[in-house]
């Protein structure tokens, strides 16, 4: 079986403070994984004996003469790849877990809290609070309102998350639903404040 998830990291090093600012993917912090490497090191051996076992059934399998032999054999090699693929995803989910492990900043702006110290354990609630002076939102229309939305209104969203309304300004306007997001927007595309 896969290890559990820890159910918090201890924090090795916070790479920001109060008052600094930070781009979108900057390094906030990152989490002690020595134990998960070391629960992916244990788990890498035990799917190259997963491996090893499966190997194994499938030449008793060729080597089986018998009816009864060949049921058993069947069922042995079963067996090893139930255990080569719980082996693979203990491995896939420690490597998720230390890929995890770095918390990066999700939009620019100024750092207006820090919940995170090193050698203590990460909090359950938010690490880091980051003021961003702007955002964008994307958002669909039904077909018939489209015509009443227009280049440089004012727009209105609800962030029920936060329980918080925002404004700001339609920015784009695609011409055709499902337009690419890079070249233009699916629809109304409001900067906010």
């Amino acid at each position: 079986a896969a290890p559990a998830a820890p159910a918090t990291y201890p924090v090795a090093e916070v790479d920001v403070a109060v008052g600094d600012t930070v781009a979108v993917g900057d390094i906030l912090a990152t989490a002690d994984v020595a134990a998960v490497k070391s629960d992916l090191a244990r788990a890498k051996r035990d799917l190259l004996s997963a491996e090893v076992s499966l190997r194994a059934a499938e030449d008793g399998l060729d080597d089986a003469s018998t009816t009864a032999a060949k049921r058993q054999a069947k069922i042995t090699r079963y067996s090893a790849l139930n255990q080569v693929d719980q082996a693979e995803r203990a491995v896939d989910d420690l490597e998720d877990q230390i890929d995890a492990a770095t918390l990066t900043a999700p939009v620019a702006g100024l750092v207006t809290e820090v919940a995170l110290v090193a050698g203590s354990d990460a909090p359950a609630g938010a690490a880091v609070v980051i003021d961003s002076p702007s955002f964008t939102v994307t958002t669909d229309v039904v077909e018939s309102d489209l015509v009443d939305v227009k280049l440089g209104q004012e727009a209105a969203v609800t962030v029920s998350a936060v329980d918080a309304d925002v404004t700001g300004t339609v920015t784009a306007i695609a011409p055709v639903a499902g337009a690419d997001p890079a070249d233009e927007r699916d629809g109304p595309s409001a900067a906010g404040d």
